[in-house]
């Protein structure tokens, strides 16, 4: 498996079950390398001069915190894709979707800053028109 610079192998992973034997499905990247991001970012913040920093502890188990998308994917294809390159509803000339339904899927963090350059680049396509 190829790895990343900075991240180990076990950055991808499949299913696996918890102790009390449901399905979780893991997200990339695994709670190891969350778990070194989250003390990277706490150092990042003393270093900053925060005098307090507040963390959770890392879990891949889902929870009512995920962050949805897809349900309005871009495509060229009008009977595959429901909107074109730029976020315009197929088949409607004023209609356009510019948030988190375009985004193809989330990876393991939130998706915010790939959501508002998405929303930033279809609005800039929408003044165009």
């Amino acid at each position: 498996m190829k790895t990343l610079k900075g991240l180990d192998a076990s950055y991808a992973r499949g299913s696996r079950a918890s102790r009390d034997g449901a399905t979780s499905i893991s997200r990339a990247p695994d709670d190891r390398v969350a778990e070194r991001h989250q003390a990277r970012a706490v150092e990042w913040m003393e270093a900053s001069g925060a005098s307090r920093v507040w963390t959770r502890p890392v879990s891949s188990e889902l929870t009512a915190g995920q962050h949805q998308a897809g349900t309005c994917r871009m495509g060229c294809d009008p009977t595959t894709w429901v909107t074109a390159a730029h976020g315009r509803v197929h088949g409607h000339d004023n209609l356009w979707v510019m948030d988190g339904s375009v985004h193809v899927t989330n990876g393991g963090v939130n998706p915010v800053l790939n959501i508002y350059a998405l929303a930033f680049r279809n609005a800039e396509e929408l003044a165009r028109c």
